[in-house]
Formats: C-alpha cells, sequence, structure tokens
C-alpha cells in the first residue's frame, strides 16, 4: 500500500495502523529485527527486588493503596547471590526492579497525594538510594564490566541518576506509560507527566541506555494516543521499548475493565520495530500473561529480548503488578534449558551477550 510523503508522521503512521493487516506488519518488522540482530534472542535476568511503592496509580497492583499483600524487600546481600546464580548460568545484563519511593516536591501535589503515603517518605526514599548505592558499588567490585545492570525504580532527581551512573548503572527503564499527560495524571494521582518525561530527558542526558515504553489499552486510550504513543517513543530516541497490555487487576479501581486482545499487541509491537529498527525491544511477561503463545508470537514480531524472572520464589506471587502471570511458579534458571528449544522452534537463537543498544552512541567511562 503506498502511503504519500507530503503528509505528516502522525498521518502516516495512523494509516499504516488503520490499513495494513497485522500480518503484513509482522513480516516486515521480523525482516527488520533479522538485519539488525539476526535471529539473537538477548536475555536478561529481572530480579524484583521489592515491591514497596508509594505511587498509587490507579492500574497497578502493588499500588501503596493495595494492602492485600505482603510488602518485601531484598538484603543486598540476597540480590548479589542471585546474581552470581545468573552469573554462573551465563547471564550478563540484570535488570533490577522496584516500586517507586521517591520524594520530590515537584512530583507530588499535597491535595492528590494519598492519604495512606508515610509521613517519613523523604527519609525512606534517602535510605532506598543509599542501598542502591552500596549494592552498584558491590556489583562494579566483583565484576567491573562482565555484566550490565539496568535499574527500574522510578522517578528520582537528577543527582540521583547521576550518581548511580557514576556507580555502575548502564541502563534505565522508567515507561512513559501513555502519552497523554490528562490521562496518566489521571491513572497515577499526585504525580507529574512533565516530571516523568524530563527525567527520561535526564537519564539521556548522563548517558544511560534509555528504556521507556507504555501500556496498551489503558482505559480512557484513543486511537490518537496510541498513534502518539509509538511516536513518542520515537521522538525519545529510546535504546530499549517496553510496552505490554493492560491487565485488569482486581484490587485496583481499573478491575472491571477489559483488556486488548493479542492481534492487538503484536500490531503495535511490529510498527515500533519498524519505527525503532536498532532499538531493543522485549516480549514482555504481560503479553505472555494474555496469550499462552504471546512470547513466542511476539518474538516473531519484532521483540529480541526476553526478561527472565530470578526473584526468589517465594516473593514472585507479591510482585503482580496484574493477575495471572506467568512464570511465578518456576525457577527461572531451569526454564532456561526449556526456552532453547521453545526459541528453535521459531528459529530465533538464545543469546546470553550483553546485548547493548545498537542506538547508543555514548560510551562514556567503562564499556557502557
Amino acid at each position: 500500500m503506498y502511503i504519500s510523503e507530503n503528509i505528516n508522521e502522525f498521518d502516516k503512521i495512523q494509516n499504516i495502523y488503520r490499513n495494513f493487516p497485522t500480518g503484513r506488519l509482522i513480516d516486515i518488522s521480523n525482516s527488520i529485527t533479522k538485519k539488525y540482530f539476526q535471529n539473537k534472542i538477548y536475555i536478561r535476568g529481572l530480579i524484583e527486588f521489592s515491591n514497596i511503592c508509594f505511587n498509587d496509580c490507579k492500574y497497578c497492583g502493588i499500588r501503596l493503596s493495595n494492602r492485600s499483600f505482603n510488602r518485601y524487600e531484598l538484603s543486598n546481600e540476597k540480590i548479589l547471590s542471585i546474581i552470581e546464580d545468573g552469573y554462573r548460568n551465563g547471564i550478563r545484563t540484570f535488570v533490577l526492579q522496584s516500586g517507586e519511593r521517591s520524594y520530590l516536591n515537584s512530583d507530588y501535589n499535597i491535595k492528590k497525594k494519598s492519604s495512606n503515603t508515610p509521613a517519613n517518605l523523604k527519609t525512606i526514599s534517602l535510605k532506598f538510594i543509599e542501598k542502591v548505592d552500596k549494592l552498584l558499588i558491590e556489583i562494579r567490585r566483583r565484576y567491573s564490566d562482565e555484566v550490565a545492570i539496568t535499574l527500574s525504580c522510578g522517578v528520582y532527581e537528577r543527582k540521583t541518576y547521576q550518581d548511580w551512573f557514576n556507580l555502575g548503572a548502564n541502563r534505565y527503564l522508567l515507561r512513559f506509560e501513555t502519552s497523554s499527560g490528562d490521562l496518566y495524571e489521571d491513572l497515577c494521582p499526585g504525580k507529574s507527566f512533565s516530571r516523568r518525561i524530563q527525567a527520561l530527558q535526564d537519564l539521556s542526558d548522563i548517558g544511560y541506555e534509555v528504556g521507556s515504553g507504555f501500556l496498551i489499552g489503558l482505559p480512557g486510550e484513543t486511537e490518537e494516543i496510541t498513534i502518539n504513543n509509538l511516536l513518542l517513543c520515537k521522538m525519545l530516541r529510546l535504546d530499549m521499548v517496553g510496552i505490554g497490555p493492560f491487565l485488569a487487576h482486581p484490587e485496583t479501581p481499573l478491575a472491571k475493565f477489559p483488556s486488548v486482545d493479542i492481534e492487538q499487541v503484536l500490531k503495535i509491537t511490529s510498527l515500533l520495530r519498524i519505527l525503532l529498527p536498532e532499538s531493543n525491544i522485549p516480549a514482555t511477561t504481560a503479553t505472555g500473561t494474555l496469550d499462552k503463545l504471546g512470547w513466542e508470537k511476539a518474538l516473531s514480531s519484532g521483540a529480541n529480548v526476553l526478561m527472565i524472572n530470578i526473584s526468589p520464589a517465594e516473593m514472585k506471587k507479591e510482585y503482580l503488578l496484574y493477575p495471572g502471570k506467568i512464570c511465578i511458579y518456576e525457577d527461572g534458571f531451569k526454564y532456561l534449558s526449556d526456552l532453547k528449544v521453545k526459541l528453535e522452534k521459531i528459529g530465533k537463537q538464545l543469546c546470553f551477550e550483553r546485548g547493548d543498544s545498537l542506538t547508543s552512541k555514548r560510551k562514556i567511562g567503562i564499556n557502557r
């Protein structure tokens, strides 16, 4: 189908979105992925080291107001032991993910802030920052630049991001969730959309490989927002793009809203690959939860990364951002051997390389 070059980018993407069959988009995106990544699927070891979060996002299962589960935080010693197990199993990129414990005056509107927010939030936030500081120092002492470290801990001051980068963090994952500021601030009471976008810019300026992305099918999302979600990823020149379907959690205000179907997820994944041919795009756990072959389908539609959850089995069930989450009862390391066979069936190859971003031109300090 011909697309005129004299229409603007939004119209061009909207035309493709409306008129190209999903199967055609999948074929195009898979060809692009093979060109830049061959058949390699990069493996990341995901460690969900704390589910303590002071945000009250209406779509999230670990939101502040949800008291139906146990909060936890792994000690640095436990995190380091998991990394050591991962290293012995060949993993060279680790994603350290937690709830958000940042306190920024510019990010919290007191009138909107949840009544459950601790009065000593700033003190708790500083202790958390210190914990991550010490963790990064020890990781670099043990592994130098042999492993890549991705942090996913929320919005913080630029100085904190700079300190973590200086201590050895390579990458940072912070999803913008939706390109609509109004929708974001409605779904995340007390949070600032512009501050979140500024955080992404700060991370990029510092030298991180930056990951972001959005939820597909959020209640209130329109076609215009969907197209702008895609274009915002391109505008930000993301090194990594993580997307996943909205899956309603029963302990949230959005419990009764429906999820999108797998075809919509594959369409969006394909379009992202077309817009960002060199970016790393994971087949997310949420996609695998939506459809029993969701991972395989996403990896055949432009995705080139899998995050294997290597968190302690007893903690996985306490980090439920959405219901029905896959792999919470499986040993992540044992799953790797089965994964090799599954990937071979779809013509893909398990790859334990660091998988550094092809788009990142910032090489500061150690091999970041």
